[in-house]
């Protein structure tokens, strides 16, 4: 995840499509005695990834993929442009993001743990007048025991003139997912957890 493969500037719709890429960020996070569990839940009223501009833009034969660094998620052999795994997507970028820092995550239910819920209510790349227009946004709610220590709501905007064809529409929804997940407030949710190592 550290290293990232360069944005693809394409002049005209491929079956490559769309790649959302996330660099994992280097910070120091507060490290709870007990695992944190990232649970995604998409509350989106519309799940339409894309607006009615991008859709006319991309075409019909594109593909949606949602490459992490050097590790991408397809979905080949399809005829169209399929809805992407978003769940997937924002679960794999908040767990790279704590681990990656030292925060423990946990898969198991069942197991002791901290949940970070991440309820997803918009998610949209359009094409608008020369400009791509993506726009994502999400509440981080954090619980210990079933109650709720903290809650931030994300909400983000990012525009680019059509400068390299549909390489400018990936370039923004990649950067405003990156800056989405990167503006949930990691350091002020789990420094509110009670299990802190006793010094």
């Amino acid at each position: 995840l550290m290293g990232c493969a360069g944005l693809s500037q394409q002049l005209r719709a491929t079956t490559s499509g769309i790649k959302v890429e996330y660099k994992v960020p280097t910070e120091t996070l507060p490290i709870p005695t007990v695992p944190v569990r990232v649970v995604v839940r998409d509350e989106r009223l519309d799940r339409e990834l894309l607006g009615n501009g991008a859709k006319s833009s991309f075409g019909s034969r594109a593909l949606g993929i949602f490459a992490f660094g050097l590790i991408s998620l397809a979905v080949p052999g399809e005829p169209s442009f399929q809805q992407t795994d978003l769940v997937g997507m924002f679960q794999r970028a908040f767990e790279e993001r704590c681990s990656s820092n030292g925060v423990p995550i946990s898969k198991n239910a069942a197991t002791e743990h901290i949940t970070l819920e991440v309820l997803v209510r918009n998610f949209r790349l359009d094409f608008n007048f020369g400009t791509w227009i993506s726009e994502a946004g999400y509440v981080l709610r954090m619980e210990e025991d079933g109650k709720l220590v903290c809650e931030d709501p994300i909400s983000e905007k990012v525009t680019k003139f059509n400068a390299f064809g549909y390489g400018s529409g990936e370039r923004a929804i990649s950067e405003v997912f990156a800056k989405a997940v990167n503006r949930a407030n990691l350091n002020m949710c789990l420094s509110r957890v009670e299990r802190q190592p006793k010094e």
